[in-house]
């Protein structure tokens, strides 16, 4: 909450005891601090913040007082204080948002390094078929260290792994048999 133009909160003093107010009505659960002209409380939850928001308004008009009311969450994507949405969050776009970040973030990383940070070893089952399919990953673009019965290669995320491996699948080797696993780093695969 943000005061403005109030004559009576002029001394820091009168914002603390308005604070103080507040802390007594929200409990230890929710802590209260003031700044220059406001007030911030915190709240764990988004049911918490809506109960904060409610008596924060009743103890202010007790008091004959107004204020701009903000709602803001902290991302810790952005690691930044956001308006906070009108709909409480949706958790698993949330979590596909943190996913997608994890695999930028990786994405980057193997950019960086020059290391790829995922692996797909395929295993077939003759020589040929190692040959044939090396052959049309590296035609694709994709890093590839063949040996006599199996093949690895690397990617750059989760997803991107995981997606090859389907892309092989699809592919349809008889006796083939896909892993997908993270990168050891004394023998990783250059970045796709």
């Amino acid at each position: 909450m943000t005061f403005r133009d109030q004559p009576r909160l002029k001394g820091k003093s009168y914002l603390r005891g308005v604070a103080e107010d507040l802390r007594s009505h929200l409990g230890e659960h929710v802590p209260v601090s003031t700044g220059k002209a406001q007030i911030l409380v915190y709240a764990a939850t988004p049911d918490a913040a809506e109960e904060a928001d409610q008596v924060a308004r009743v103890v202010l008009a007790q008091r004959s007082l107004s204020a701009d009311f903000r709602l803001e969450h902290w991302d810790p994507l952005e690691e930044d204080w956001l308006d906070a949405p009108d709909e409480p969050p949706d958790d698993a776009a949330a979590q596909r948002a943190a996913h997608e970040h994890q695999q930028e973030q990786e994405r980057e990383r193997s950019a960086a390094t020059g290391r790829a940070a995922w692996q797909v070893r395929v295993e077939l089952a003759s020589r040929q078929d190692v040959t044939a399919l090396a052959e049309r990953l590296a035609s694709e673009g994709w890093p590839v260290v063949r040996r006599r019965k199996y093949l690895v290669t690397g990617a750059n995320c989760e997803d991107d792994a995981n997606g090859l491996a389907r892309q092989i699948q699809d592919y349809g080797h008889p006796g083939t048999t896909i892993r997908v696993q993270r990168s050891d780093t004394a023998a990783s695969m250059p970045p796709a």
